[in-house]
């Protein structure tokens, strides 16, 4: 069977509530089209201002299967006196299926450590969310041949931890490499880099026995204009977008960039 294309839209603090609910209300339908036309799984995340109204207004199509809600972070402890803080337990209440963590924003505005990053993913696979792990390394680290030592460090934190859970369990998991000097900077990595690096991840992540199954994500300055190269990346298996999410019309051109993708895989199937 055919999986689907994951597409997280990481629309950050760019827009006022108002904003956001009135992007769903609008593009409702033509995003759910899109998706089951392209096999894509759309994830939204919004402003935690949103969440709810967008997720009532998802929820309420029964027909939608393609189109769901996600959160940009949530905090690492279950309950408590924690001032400002968002719990994995309330984000799933109201209806979110994914919860972004570890991105690199956080990362570096608030100090994030890989400990916390993996401590939120418990939280989040606690209370049956899907964690988007987000790793990378820097510029520096990538020039001085250190991006697979810094991914493999940012990796072995998350499964270690995770790997202290009930083995009677098994989990869903997304791992999105954006290395922070792609981020809403135009420079992505070539493809052979892209190749290299998520076979590192992947055989990183392989004997991990607390996963069920894992989705490979790129992030970093994702847009139409970029999406024929990183097609070509035969390991990534969706993309977490950043400023490219905020137009519906370049949501439309990726999404139907892939619908042309899966009609020409399904062509050459059937001969």
């Amino acid at each position: 069977m055919e999986s689907h294309r994951l597409l997280v839209a990481n629309w950050k603090m760019n827009l006022r509530p108002s904003e956001e609910i009135n992007f769903v209300k609008k593009h409702y339908d033509r995003l759910v089209n899109l998706a089951k036309q392209s096999n894509t799984q759309i994830v939204l995340c919004p402003t935690f201002l949103s969440i709810m109204s967008i997720a009532k207004n998802i929820s309420s199509n029964s027909t939608n299967t393609y189109l769901s809600i996600g959160a940009q972070d949530c905090s690492t402890r279950a309950i408590g006196s924690f001032t400002g803080q968002i719990s994995a337990a309330c984000l799933a209440e109201i209806g979110c299926t994914h919860v972004i963590v570890g991105h690199s924003e956080e990362r570096r505005a608030h100090k994030e450590s890989n400990l916390q990053v993996a401590h939120k993913t418990i939280q989040l696979l606690i209370h049956g969310l899907t964690p988007i792990v987000c790793i990378g390394e820097s510029a520096s680290e990538k020039q001085t041949s250190r991006s697979k030592e810094v991914l493999s460090t940012q990796i072995k934190t998350v499964i270690d931890t995770l790997n202290k859970l009930s083995s009677a369990r098994r989990y869903n998991l997304c791992i999105a490499y954006e290395p922070l000097y792609a981020i809403g900077s135009g420079n992505v990595p070539t493809t052979e880099h892209l190749e290299e690096i998520f076979g590192h991840i992947m055989r990183e992540l392989r004997n991990a026995p607390s996963i069920k199954n894992i989705t490979y994500l790129y992030g970093g300055s994702v847009n139409s204009r970029q999406l024929p190269m990183l097609k070509k990346v035969s390991k990534i298996q969706g993309y977490l977008v950043g400023n490219a999410s905020l137009s519906f019309q370049e949501m439309e051109k990726m999404l139907t960039s892939w619908m042309v993708s899966r009609s020409n895989c399904i062509s050459r199937a059937e001969k």
